[in-house]
């Protein structure tokens, strides 16, 4: 809940509809990576979320609890009990009547240890076919998994034309175009891909701009220093000519995500796998166009009417990292720019710069219809 990221921001959509649901009768515990200080500060400041830190029951309290009737666990299967990380608070508590984790996974199937787990529970939660069939083929009993998709606050997440754009410190102040990225720094989010096709694409444009939401993933903040190896290892020009690349690294508190979005004319997100996508998700309730990889959890709400697909070539075998050595993922987006039809991130962003010169509304009225109809 309280460590930032993806699993945060969901678990956050998910309890501010439950509080409301079922009131007193919702109680959350904190467990996994450790609360950040500027999280919870940021909570604290906003009067729709600070009601939800009087339901946190702390570690102290917990053991004094009666057993949970339902138990849902919102974490990576590393942290179900018995955690892989020692000290970590036990999830599903002793006594739940049901036991459920709600969890995903990016690449073509999951960590060996979580099936065990995750067959000890009553129900698996995941957000969509893409994981249901993961996880079932890697030996999660079928019978166990449920989908339930992320939701979008649709009264939060409005078209852009009804939000003031958040000030980026340092960006471009009146760009032709600008396109978003949001993700954590690591590999799998396709930073590599990103960063070659927008240079490819728009090389001697300075009027042109990519702002990259970010923040380390078990790294340190040396990103412009791996953009430029990046560039120099594929023969990419990082010079005068290179279009503008900002790096945003202030914490964007959650009621302020609409404003950061609301900044951009597309926002891009070439990953080599995602659970389901909730950036590309949240840009598309704004009416945002969306660029973002054929494949994994996202496919789930996208599609060639909604958004700019990048085909995928093939599935690469992942040779290194953590739990997922001889996993496969979309490491094979096109790039340089192939033959038809199949349609490289370098070719996409163009493509999707002048339709939304051309018709700005008419891309726009297209990307919130799955999450207005459902």
């Amino acid at each position: 809940f309280l460590s930032g990221g993806g699993y945060c921001s969901e678990a956050l959509s998910f309890v501010s509809a439950l509080a409301a649901a079922y009131g007193d009768h919702l109680s959350l515990v904190h467990f996994g990576d450790a609360p950040r200080p500027d999280v919870v500060k940021s909570w604290k400041e906003d009067p729709t979320l600070s009601p939800l830190l009087e339901r946190f029951i702390y570690p102290r309290a917990v053991a004094r609890m009666a057993a949970p009737r339902v138990a849902v666990c919102h974490a990576t299967g590393d942290y179900l009990h018995p955690s892989a990380f020692p000290g970590q608070q036990r999830c599903p508590p002793h006594g739940a009547d049901i036991a459920i984790a709600r969890t995903m996974f990016e690449t073509d199937s999951i960590p060996r240890a979580w099936v065990e787990k995750l067959n000890r529970l009553d129900y698996v939660w995941v957000p969509s076919a893409f994981n249901a069939r993961t996880f079932a083929r890697a030996g999660v009993d079928a019978a166990k998994i449920r989908i339930v998709p992320e939701g979008v606050d649709t009264s939060v997440f409005v078209h852009k034309s009804h939000v003031q754009p958040l000030r980026l410190r340092g960006a471009h102040p009146n760009p032709r175009i600008r396109f978003l990225s949001v993700f954590k720094w690591e590999q799998r989010k396709g930073w590599d891909v990103l960063v070659r096709a927008f240079i490819a694409a728009f090389s001697g444009e300075s009027d042109v701009e990519l702002v990259i939401h970010t923040e380390p993933f078990h790294g340190d903040r040396s990103f412009f220093a791996q953009i430029q190896d990046e560039c120099e290892r594929h023969g990419v020009p990082w010079d005068g000519t290179a279009p503008r690349i900002l790096i945003h690294e202030d914490l964007v508190p959650a009621h302020d995500m609409p404003r950061l979005y609301a900044t951009a004319h597309a926002l891009v997100a070439p990953s080599r796998g995602e659970g389901w996508g909730r950036p590309h998700a949240e840009a598309m309730s704004m009416g945002i166009p969306v660029i973002a990889t054929n494949w994994s959890g996202n496919t789930a709400f996208m599609d060639a009417s909604t958004s700019y697909l990048v085909d995928v070539d093939h599935l690469v075998r992942i040779d290194s990292g953590y739990n997922i050595q001889g996993h496969r993922y979309a490491i094979a987006l096109s790039f340089p720019p192939p033959s038809p039809p199949s349609r490289s991130a370098a070719r996409a962003l163009p493509r999707a710069r002048h339709a939304t010169a051309a018709s700005p509304a008419r891309c726009c009225r297209a990307a919130p219809s799955p999450f207005a109809e459902r």
